[in-house]
């Protein structure tokens, strides 16, 4: 595009240049001023439409660049793409304040179903045998003296004298003696022994009470008499003992 500042000075130059070249030599009597002062105005007219024009030029190139600029790198980059994002297509995003967590309630423990209490075992019925008495009756207490189930024969001592044992027998439910002491000896230290072991051997039907036999404490003289070596020593049936 041609400047018009070239178009102006090309008219101005042109014109003159065919002044003179039509002049004659009359002509060339137009006082210089006259000329001086068309130049003047010329050149005045030339510069400023040189200078709207240029700034007018100038003003334009940079957005045209900047124009074509922009063009160039959306195409470069077409991926690219920004955007700015309006009030009502932006994406909302609420905060909630967190609830406060509702107290637990303990529920009460769930008591375990009871169990059912087994049926009593059926125990075979046995016979339960009486329990034992331990009392020692004396015989005024019972109903059956005990008695000797044989005959007892006392050794009689070689001193040659008379004389008497009393004998405490404690006698059991089944007629054993379980225990023999001399209480009384008439002389000491004679008969004694012999009266013991003859007892102490001796076997009884055991007192009863009631219908049972129960266990029994009695007392028992036994006589040493001279009179008839053979003759049995005497023995006298239970006395009494005090309760």
């Amino acid at each position: 595009m041609r400047s018009p500042f070239f178009i102006v000075a090309f008219a101005v130059y042109t014109g003159g240049g065919m002044s003179k070249l039509n002049s004659n030599p009359e002509q060339d009597e137009v006082p210089d001023a006259a000329a001086r002062f068309a130049l003047a105005l010329a050149v005045s007219l030339a510069l400023h439409l040189a200078l709207v024009f240029g700034v007018h030029i100038k003003a334009s190139q940079p957005e045209e660049r900047s124009r074509s600029a922009m063009e160039v790198r959306i195409e470069r980059v077409p991926q690219v793409r920004i955007e700015s994002l309006s009030l009502e297509s932006a994406v909302e995003i609420s905060v909630k304040k967190p609830e406060e967590p509702k107290p637990s309630v303990e529920e009460p423990a769930r008591q375990p179903p009871a169990l059912a209490e087994p049926a009593p075992a059926i125990l075979p019925t046995m016979e339960i045998p009486l329990l034992e008495d331990p009392t020692w009756y004396p015989a005024k207490q019972v109903d059956v003296h005990p008695t000797a189930l044989y005959e007892i024969k006392p050794v009689y001592p070689e001193q040659g004298v008379e004389g008497y044992v009393v004998l405490l027998l404690l006698i059991d439910e089944s007629g054993a003696v379980k225990e023999a002491e001399v209480m009384e000896a008439n002389p000491e230290g004679i008969f004694e022994e012999s009266a013991l072991s003859s007892f102490r051997e001796a076997r009884f039907a055991p007192a009863q009470k009631n219908g049972r036999a129960v266990k029994s404490r009695v007392l028992i003289r036994v006589s040493y008499e001279l009179n008839d070596m053979k003759k049995p020593v005497v023995i006298q049936p239970p006395l009494p003992l005090a309760p």
